[in-house]
């Protein structure tokens, strides 16, 4: 089974911005891999979906509250960059507010955005981190918990995977 292997650093740089941005809404980024493999690298990403929503509340009904969107360009722009350095993409994380880490349909739409029933990348891992609040019972922000996710070919869904955290 698939496994998510990250660097504790790395891991925490994204609770960090989970918890320096829970008042806008859901924090996101990508992880992307070397050559060799090994723990992923994390790159922040700017969360658009606020930009998306004001411009066209029709096709973009969710705001930073509830859903993420990585600008199409920032993404190319990180994938790109991994391929050139002859690794690629591994994954991508985002937090939820005020609520559990699963893996929700708005997450399995987005993660099949392409293809409909199948996943744009069928080998990337999607962290999800749990962040709690003031909107909930926290006096301040907190991480709950945090969930990786894999495409299973054989039961055609996300299913959960481990997370590997290393020095």
């Amino acid at each position: 089974m698939t496994q998510l292997a990250m660097k504790q650093a790395d891991y925490n740089r994204i609770c960090a911005q989970a918890l320096e941005e829970y008042e806008e809404g859901e924090c996101c980024g990508m992880m992307t891999h070397g050559r060799e493999g090994g723990p992923v690298s994390v790159h922040v990403c700017e969360n658009i979906q606020d930009k998306m929503h004001k411009q066209d509340p029709e096709r973009f009904p969710r705001t930073n509250r509830n859903a993420y969107l990585i600008d199409p360009g920032e993404q190319h722009q990180v994938i790109s960059q991994a391929e050139g350095r002859g690794g690629g993409i591994a994954g991508f994380y985002h937090s939820h507010v005020d609520c559990d880490a699963y893996f929700s349909e708005e997450d399995k739409a987005q993660a099949c955005a392409f293809f409909g029933d199948e996943p744009t990348y069928p080998d990337a891992l999607y962290l999800v981190v749990s962040v709690y609040g003031p909107r909930s019972d926290r006096a301040v922000p907190e991480i709950k918990e945090s969930k990786c996710f894999g495409w299973s070919e054989a039961q055609r869904d996300f299913v959960e995977v481990p997370l590997s955290l290393t020095d």
